[in-house]
């Protein structure tokens, strides 16, 4: 026997090992070997992305504040109000910084009022940030956490308005947990999971931080904002990746484990009896399923408990191939009926269990997979367009052609075995009435079940017959 080749086998060992070792790598990289480093890296992360958004808005506020002649224009003439929207729109694009926008505020008698502003989120600020210097603060919205900018537009020395550049910090809290819909939390999404954001409003910076939390400063020492994390969630997202690697790094070992069937395959061809036939059948098949369950194990240790209807949908199919599909190359021994009347009875209606049995699991399959919302979802596959959705019914349909394949390999098997289509008319009636007797049967005895229903089962019951003879 031709086992597989040791270099296909030494390839497939060493992507394995590979894949552990860089992923054991970039753990040690990413998390640390602690709780306590994970968290250094995670604060590490977040004060990183903080002075990169801080850059951006300051860089926004300082390039409005330059504008002077212009915002001078627009004060003096309503005509040149669109030039300076225009311009704030040229200056806050290339910017690069999601949900960035830029504001222009004019003094009037009773305090402030927006003169032009870009695209954005952005809402009105408080007098008191307006007329007073340059500050970088944190402010609560509706749209979350805001990081807010104010540089003031002089001209010739005299404050003639105020720019304001501002940008998302965090997204804004269920009301559930804030208990308010103005308050100071947010949530952070991070490469270690989401943390909650608090700004000074929120009493950040308040009480010293600790082990679960950090600030983060501006330069005078003042607090901008507060962080807190839960060091459970560090624990579990290394879990979670370590799961993941453990999968991605035994994905090669399962594909050696399915390609370990050609050779089996390549020996029951040669065999000559029906004994080793069978035998050598249930050792691929054996090798077939564990390959299978080792797939949807991997699947469920990435997170990809979706995949799982597509590998059950896949290893229906190949099992269906394997014993349906290399049952009918075989030499068949035929019969002619009138030999052998019982036996000739007896195998077509052992047919007619399998069609039977086959429509019952087709049914109950459909039962378990098919909802009312699964189908609202499948009435509009692309638009949007669900994965999930997809894969399932995906599993589905390759599981009811596998189920198909085998009835009608069953069927077609016994007609030429039994020479149907050489022998009188009245053999291929009885044996189409032995195909169809038990699914009239199951019919008859489970009208009042909401899965089964006479005309379709019927109908596929003698589609398949009719196929078979």
């Amino acid at each position: 026997m031709t086992w597989l080749p040791r270099r296909l086998v030494a390839m497939c060992v060493g992507a394995a090992l590979v894949v552990a070792g860089a992923g054991f790598a970039w753990e040690f990289i990413h998390f640390g070997t602690s709780v306590e480093a994970s968290a250094a890296r995670l604060e590490r992360e977040v004060k990183r992305r903080f002075a990169n958004q801080t850059r951006r808005v300051e860089a926004l506020a300082r390039s409005v504040a330059t504008e002077g002649p212009r915002v001078l224009a627009a004060q003096a003439s309503s005509d040149d109000v669109p030039a300076l929207f225009s311009r704030l729109l040229d200056l806050a694009s290339p910017v690069g910084l999601a949900g960035t926008s830029a504001t222009i505020y004019t003094a009037t008698a009773g305090g402030f009022r927006v003169l032009a502003w870009s695209d954005g989120p952005a809402e009105d600020l408080t007098p008191d940030r307006l007329q007073g210097p340059r500050a970088l603060f944190v402010a609560p919205g509706a749209s979350g956490l805001r990081l807010v900018a104010v540089h003031p537009i002089e001209v010739d020395g005299t404050r003639r308005a105020v720019a304001a550049a501002e940008g998302v910090l965090a997204a804004p809290l269920p009301q559930a947990i804030t208990r308010s819909p103005g308050a100071c939390l947010g949530r952070l999404e991070t490469s270690y999971g989401p943390v909650t954001a608090v700004g000074p409003c929120g009493g950040a910076g308040v009480s010293p931080p600790g082990a679960d939390g950090f600030v983060i400063e501006d330069d005078a020492g003042a607090v901008l904002l507060e962080v807190r994390f839960d060091p459970q969630q560090l624990t579990a997202q290394r879990s979670g990746f370590r799961r993941r690697l453990t999968a991605v790094a035994a994905a090669p070992l399962v594909v050696l484990l399915l390609m370990s069937s050609g050779p089996l395959l390549t020996q029951r061809n040669r065999s000559q009896s029906v004994l080793a036939w069978v035998q050598w059948t249930a050792v691929t098949a054996s090798v077939l399923l564990a390959a299978a369950l080792a797939a949807a194990g991997l699947a469920f240790l990435a997170g990809l408990d979706a995949l799982v209807p597509a590998v059950t949908g896949l290893t229906a199919v190949a099992m269906a191939a394997l014993v349906a599909g290399g049952w009918w190359w075989r030499p068949v021994r035929r019969r002619p009926p009138t030999l052998s009347r019982v036996r000739f009875v007896l195998e077509h209606a052992m047919g007619g269990l399998v069609v039977a049995g086959a429509l019952v699991g087709s049914s109950r399959l459909v039962q378990g997979r098919i909802s009312s919302e699964s189908i609202a979802v499948w009435q509009f596959p692309l638009f949007p367009f669900d994965g999930t959705a997809v894969i399932r019914l995906l599993g589905i349909i390759l599981t009811q052609i596998a189920v198909c394949w085998v009835v009608a390999v069953v069927l077609s098997v016994l007609a030429d075995r039994w020479r149907l289509g050489h022998r009188g008319a009245w053999a291929v009636l009885w044996a189409v009435l032995l195909w169809t007797v038990p699914t009239a049967l199951v019919v008859s005895t489970r009208l009042d079940a909401s899965w089964a229903v006479a005309g379709p089962w019927l109908g596929a019951a003698g589609a398949l017959a009719a196929f078979g003879a």
